[in-house]
């Protein structure tokens, strides 16, 4: 902790019976000016526990420091390196003279010093109290199944396997994930057939469906009805309209 020079006391001061040493040990609870300390808190615990607001506890806080400081003493201080000792500030002796009020009414405030003791040992407790989680790792022989999710071991395993062991298992599910992978990119790489083998249906076979289907009980055919038929056949047969005389006398 670091100190302002200025609060040093000089190198030869001799604590007196009226400095109250801030600090832990038998040094400071056997101390004449600890022990008056005390004694000026219990005279006041009464007054200090009843005081209706903040403000009134800091008053009583401040006649506590006066009567410390009174018959020539220099109040609160605190060892430092080199067998010395610094004045200790305001704002920290009235958090001192705090402290001191609630650990004596240790069943009030919660931040009393016995209270978090208390607690503390309570945490303890329960956690020595805590059972340990039993191990999911079991000495059975486990079957991987690399599509299916693998299940949780049951709860009652024993947590007595070695590392080696446990080792074993996570490399042979690997080997297995490894052989389902290779079975997949080998199904994936068969090649297909280059050539396809199709088989035409015969003229024959066409033009005897199409008759069957629509030329047996229509009419029979003299002629092949896929055969062009020849121009001069067809002027023929072609049909020629009358000839009228525009300049005929029409009749009455």
């Amino acid at each position: 902790m670091a100190f302002n020079l200025r609060n040093y006391l000089p190198s030869d001061y001799q604590v007196g019976p009226h400095d109250c040493i801030i600090g832990r040990g038998k040094k400071c609870t056997q101390n004449p000016g600890n022990r008056r300390f005390r004694a000026i808190i219990e005279a006041t615990l009464d007054a200090y526990s009843n005081a209706p607001t903040k403000g009134t506890k800091s008053e009583i806080i401040m006649q506590v420091l006066s009567q410390v400081r009174a018959d020539n003493g220099v109040g609160f201080v605190k060892p430092a390196a080199g067998g010395r000792f610094v004045l200790v500030e305001e704002a920290s002796c009235r958090i001192a003279i705090a402290q001191a009020f609630r650990d004596a009414l240790s069943g009030t405030y919660k931040s009393s010093k016995k209270h978090k003791a208390i607690r503390r040992l309570e945490r303890k407790s329960i956690q020595g109290k805590s059972v340990p989680m039993p191990s999911l790792v079991s000495h059975a022989t486990v079957n991987f199944d690399p599509i299916k999710p693998a299940a949780l071991l049951p709860s009652s395993a024993s947590a007595s396997i070695n590392m080696f062991h446990l080792r074993d298992i996570l490399n042979e599910a690997t080997s297995l994930a490894f052989q389902f992978e290779n079975e997949q990119m080998q199904a994936l790489e068969e090649p297909f057939p280059l050539t396809f083998t199709t088989t035409e249906p015969a003229a024959d076979d066409v033009f005897s469906m199409l008759f069957s289907a629509f030329g047996k009980d229509q009419a029979e055919f003299a002629l092949d009805p896929f055969e062009p038929t020849p121009i001069a056949e067809g002027n023929s047969n072609s049909y020629e309209l009358p000839f009228y005389n525009s300049c005929a006398p029409m009749a009455a």
